[in-house]
């Protein structure tokens, strides 16, 4: 009988620190909150904004309550099967603390403000208009954006995802329900951003497709069986691993100490640490950064030593008569 209280009180106690969001599940390594999503997305529209902000909260490890019902663990809240029909803010507990989008459907910019670790697998995007408000900026841009706090993710991956959006061709340019701009204002084409900043960034089996700009800012990237096509691509990151991966890009920039495997690459300029590559396609494998490097210093001493040669050469004409000079 008291085990039977002492779960029940647990439970309770789970559901009350995950703020009653959805069914709770206890396991050995997490506590799992499934997500009601009618249940969230009433509670984001009784706010009144038109634009979603979902705050998730963990399990303070140092409150001694959490500790009694052993509750002092990770918290992984699965959302499933939602579709976000505006603009969506997500805040998550930078201490373990995990959330993953499944099946869900977001139809404009989705923001990550400050999270430890974000999951996407098998999502729907695209831009459209809800009701009064259009779902995207302004500008017309769609885009996933990480860039607010980019020092506070720990982890975001993009897992079965495909990222795409052309196929709603035009949107409107501004708000219907700005009464000072005509509604018969001029359609812009939908374009996509995307801004991932973490200290882990990684896309398995997952596809951007025809963004307009990449922007990717990690300590480690990984892409696995996944492919990339932007106007521009830019990747700054501390290590680079490549499996089964392809990026198409107009310009693409990769900064990377070392980047390991294979890279399948189609691009108008390809600029690795600071140097272009000169061939339209291009398979890096298991790249030589120390070779390059090497090159790097090679160039600059030339450069030197050419810079020397000019200064001996102006010094030498500057030192003799102008009549010598001219018989020369």
């Amino acid at each position: 009988m008291k085990k039977k209280i002492y779960e029940m009180l647990r439970k309770y106690v789970a559901k009350r620190a995950t703020h009653n969001l959805g069914e709770v599940k206890i396991t050995e390594d997490e506590v799992i909150c499934y997500v009601d999503g009618k249940k969230l997305k009433k509670r984001m529209l009784e706010r009144k904004i038109h634009r979603y902000e979902i705050m998730f909260w963990c399990m303070p490890t140092n409150e001694e309550i959490y500790k009694v019902y052993k509750l002092n663990k990770p918290v992984h809240y699965i959302i499933k099967d939602v579709d976000f029909d505006m603009g969506i803010n997500i805040m998550a507990s930078m201490k373990d603390c995990h959330v993953t989008f499944e099946k869900c459907s977001f139809t404009a910019c989705i923001g990550i403000d400050f999270a430890d670790h974000i999951t996407f697998i098998n999502n729907i995007y695209r831009a459209q208009t809800y009701k009064n408000y259009y779902s995207i900026h302004e500008d017309g841009t769609f885009c996933i954006s990480t860039r607010a706090d980019k020092n506070e993710i720990n982890k975001i991956e993009f897992i079965q995802d495909k990222i795409k959006v052309d196929d709603v061709p035009e949107v409107p340019f501004a708000r219907a329900n700005d009464r000072n701009k005509s509604m018969q204002k001029k359609m812009e084409k939908a374009v996509m951003r995307i801004w991932l900043y973490g200290k882990e960034v990684a896309l398995k089996f997952s596809d951007i497709v025809n963004a307009k700009s990449i922007e990717m800012v990690a300590n480690n990237l990984t892409l696995i069986s996944s492919g990339i096509s932007a106007k521009e691509t830019e990747i700054k990151t501390g290590n680079i691993k490549f499996v089964y991966a392809d990026i198409k890009s107009d310009v693409i920039t990769i900064d990377s100490s070392t980047i390991e495997g294979k890279l399948l690459i189609s691009h108008n300029g390809l600029f690795i640490n600071g140097v272009e590559v000169d061939k339209n396609e291009a398979i890096i494998d298991n790249y030589d950064i120390s070779l390059q490097q090497n090159r790097l210093e090679l160039i600059d001493s030339l450069k030197k030593i050419e810079n020397k040669c000019e200064e001996e050469i102006s010094m030498q004409i500057k030192s003799q008569p102008l009549k010598r000079i001219l018989k020369k």
